[in-house]
């Protein structure tokens, strides 16, 4: 009986950290494409505005809420203050595999961001 009790809190484990990697990939995912039409807008002349981005990206709003630093490399973007010349997609890929790989749970959520 231990067995099946143990075998079945691994389960629940293990469909944990697939749903929360599943949510944390579409999140980047998000972010990704939040990054694109951010930049788009920059170099459209800010259309659209920052405010419509925000509805059309939750993924943004939620940053801000979690105080993710992804947030302000939005808002730097869309300023012009970072990354004036490059193109939408290569910052899109950029943020998508920064994500990813190393700094996704600082941008988006504010966590593991290192010594504060």
């Amino acid at each position: 009986m231990k067995k099946l009790v143990g075998l079945g809190l691994s389960c629940m484990v293990a469909y944990a950290t697939t749903v929360q990697a599943q949510t944390f990939g579409e999140d980047c995912r998000a972010y990704a494409k939040a990054i694109y039409d951010v930049a788009e807008a920059r170099d459209n002349l800010d259309d659209p505005s920052w405010e419509k981005l925000l509805e059309l990206h939750p993924i943004l709003v939620k940053t801000k809420e979690r105080e993710g630093r992804g947030f302000l490399y939005a808002q730097m973007i869309s300023l012009r203050v970072i990354n004036k010349s490059a193109s939408p997609r290569a910052l899109m890929n950029n943020s998508y595999e920064s994500c990813l790989s190393s700094t996704g749970l600082c941008m988006l959520y504010n966590q593991a961001c290192g010594p504060k």
